[in-house]
């Protein structure tokens, strides 16, 4: 495991420090890179009363977090990858230390250069990896239904469901001197908790419906989230030198800035498979 600390995230090129790995062929460049908000000593000296070994915690933390979308499994050597290919930035896993314990905290999200950009929570996490076409099923995400929350103290808006198989298209074209993206997302769900009033079995479609537009915000604003910060973790430049290679290659040096300029059209159609056990 490779633990980073965040002060060494603010600076440009700090994957430098990490030529041994790569140049003696001793090392594995299999290692799962992390960032800490904090002291890395803190990670290095951590003494769990009730986790194993901090190394083989952390690993089987990060892998099990990968599996449910709620981080990345981002090794030295993907890193490397990311780090030189202009259409795509680096994305790595980011855990905290809370009342005596090391917990997933979501993903970090770097520049092109391998500088801070910004953090991501689990769910939106869940969101990238839809978009990157690495999200499994089972994948929990959880939207708030607006219009039909009641007024007990016990009734919230909010809905959980779990995805089964997942279709994602992305197209990309050019107009109007800016790269545009078309992306497509289809996918039956069950539903996994509801705490509101409201019957599923007769109005599933008015309720897939409600969840397919939560879903389509929430990801306009994780990627409007990528625009403002100019980085591209989920790789919309590979889409552009793909199919628009001419006008990528006048753009890749400045991909971030040019990705800031892209215009999205979201659509999501999710459908109802199950409603639970109970009713």
């Amino acid at each position: 495991m490779i633990v980073v600390g965040k002060k060494l995230l603010q600076y440009k090129e700090w994957f430098k420090v990490l030529d041994v790995t790569f140049r003696d062929p001793r090392n594995t460049t299999t290692n799962r890179i992390i960032a800490y908000d904090g002291p890395v000593a803190d990670v290095i000296h951590f003494q769990g009363t009730d986790q194993p070994t901090t190394s083989v915690f952390l690993r089987a933390l990060i892998d099990s977090g990968s599996r449910r979308s709620t981080t990345v499994k981002t090794t030295a050597q993907e890193m490397h990858r990311q780090l030189h290919d202009r259409a795509i930035t680096p994305a790595i896993s980011e855990v905290m230390i809370e009342n005596g314990k090391i917990l997933l905290k979501g993903t970090t999200l770097l520049s092109q250069d391998g500088q801070y950009r910004d953090s991501l929570s689990y769910q939106e996490t869940s969101l990238m990896q839809i978009l990157k076409k690495e999200a499994k099923p089972g994948v929990s995400l959880t939207f708030p239904v607006e219009g039909i929350r009641e007024r007990l103290p016990f009734n919230t808006d909010l809905v959980s469901f779990s995805i089964g198989d997942i279709s994602v298209k992305i197209k990309t074209s050019h107009e109007d001197g800016r790269f545009q993206y078309s992306i497509k997302i289809n996918s039956f769900i069950s539903i996994t908790e509801k705490f509101l009033e409201y019957e599923l079995l007769e109005k599933s479609e008015e309720m897939a419906s409600n969840l397919s537009k939560e879903m389509k915000k929430s990801i306009e604003k994780l990627i409007d989230k990528f625009q403002r910060n100019q980085i591209d973790p989920v790789g919309f430049g590979l889409y552009a030198r793909a199919y628009q290679y001419p006008l990528y290659k006048a753009a890749q040096d400045n991909w971030g800035e040019e990705l800031a300029r892209a215009q999205f059209h979201v659509e999501v159609d999710l459908r109802i498979g199950a409603t639970g056990a109970v009713e």
